[in-house]
């Protein structure tokens, strides 16, 4: 990581770099080659969301984490193609009495198992 922390010429511009670098360690459980890449992928997207030029090693709770991640995003999907979310729009006023200052949306989508908010 050191080695690629000093700037270099490129096209006649200085350039800077950083490397996030995930890692999986070897074992058994791995049966397939795509396993252990897959594993260090995660390992290096998770060195990513925590800054710049670490490193990650991989373990089993990155893989539930990414799992519950994708799981979310499928509910989501689905609750928003059998149109389940509603909108609620609520006025804000602040400091003016009866002047709308800001209108906040909120998203909410119910299902069997689970609920989610944004707003």
């Amino acid at each position: 990581m050191k080695a690629l922390a000093p700037p270099f010429i490129l096209g006649g511009k200085e350039v800077f770099t950083s490397v996030s670098i995930g890692i999986a360690l070897s074992n058994p459980a791995y049966e397939q080659p795509e396993d252990i890449l897959r594993d260090a992928d995660t390992a290096m997207y998770r060195a990513k969301s925590l800054g710049k030029a670490r490193y990650e090693v991989f373990d089993a709770d990155m893989r539930a984490s990414v799992m519950a991640r994708l799981q979310l995003e499928t509910d989501l999907r689905h609750a928003l193609e059998r149109g389940e979310f509603r909108n609620f729009y609520q006025r804000l006023l602040l400091w003016f009495p009866e002047r709308l200052l800001a209108l906040r949306l909120c998203t909410m989508a119910a299902s069997n198992s689970r609920s989610a908010r944004t707003s």
